[in-house]
């Protein structure tokens, strides 16, 4: 497998998956990095000058950088199509701070969108008038799974699966004292991988559910071991998943057994996790 990527809002960096070899890519302020399906680009959100978050796409080593969206607000969460030739992201209206106030007092939306991986043919996806984050392509890309923030529920994600074509969803079934969030596909497509935030407890558990089943019990994965477990990615076959475990990056086996760290170094915290892909 090759490398694994993570950060914080800030560096982008890459990893070996056996923890060696830690390098930056980009200096600059990045979040959530996906590699297209063929390993040749990453696209993931950026931050300007004026205060916006743009999705760009570079080379894996940071090079031929290119903003490919120009909006007023948040372009984020970048994901690709299973082809390679397209994108799906969130976008917010305006630049949103502080989180969540501005949602709550001024009428704040995130809406999807897909475009041409160039950045053309941008068109709206689902709820013109809702909040909805992070979206993930299943590998077939006729799906997407994304959280929903719930104005009626004190702004408590949700993950949701939509179909593309229908436009029917599905909510996922989760605990009323939970917050799911950060949703992943399993190769496989069956499963949604995320992380759970507990209130009573303030705990990060990364779950595991079927992904087209609104009655099954999640399973948990990783978050009783007195850490946080968050943002979990799939490996690309489907055997691994990297997430953040307090402020380093874990691996552990897809049915959570096998937990090793990654890395952990002092002051850093490390977020925001994706895999690279096999070389043919």
């Amino acid at each position: 497998m090759d490398d694994v990527l993570g950060q914080v809002v800030g560096p982008l960096f890459a990893i070996d998956p056996d923890g060696s070899d830690l390098i930056q890519i980009i200096g600059c302020e990045v979040e959530r990095p996906r590699f297209s399906p063929d390993g040749t680009r990453l696209a993931f959100s950026i931050a300007m000058d004026d205060g916006t978050w743009q999705v760009a796409t570079s080379a894996p080593d940071g090079t031929d950088l290119r903003i490919i969206t120009h909006v007023d607000g948040l372009a984020e969460t970048p994901d690709w199509g299973p082809d390679g030739t397209w994108l799906i992201y969130a976008l917010g209206d305006r630049p949103c701070d502080p989180w969540p106030d501005c949602i709550e007092t001024g009428g704040f939306q995130y809406t999807l969108w897909r475009m041409n991986a160039d950045g053309s043919d941008q068109h709206l996806v689902g709820d013109p008038e809702g909040i909805d984050w992070e979206p993930r392509i299943s590998p077939d890309g006729r799906d997407v799974v994304f959280s929903r923030f719930v104005l009626s529920e004190d702004l408590r994600p949700t993950i949701v699966v939509r179909n593309l074509e229908s436009g029917t969803e599905l909510r996922l079934p989760y605990d009323d004292e939970e917050a799911p969030e950060h949703p992943d596909w399993s190769r496989d497509g069956a499963f949604i991988v995320y992380n759970s935030y507990w209130e009573a407890g303030g705990l990060q558990q990364v779950k595991r559910v079927l992904a087209n089943d609104a009655t099954a019990a999640p399973v948990v994965l990783y978050g009783d071991h007195g850490q946080d477990g968050f943002k979990p990615a799939y490996s690309p076959d489907g055997s691994k998943i990297v997430f953040g475990c307090g402020a380093a990056m874990c691996l552990m086996d897809s049915d959570g057994s096998h937990v090793v760290k990654l890395v952990e170094a002092a002051g850093v915290y490390f977020n925001h996790f994706t895999w690279g892909v096999n070389p043919p």
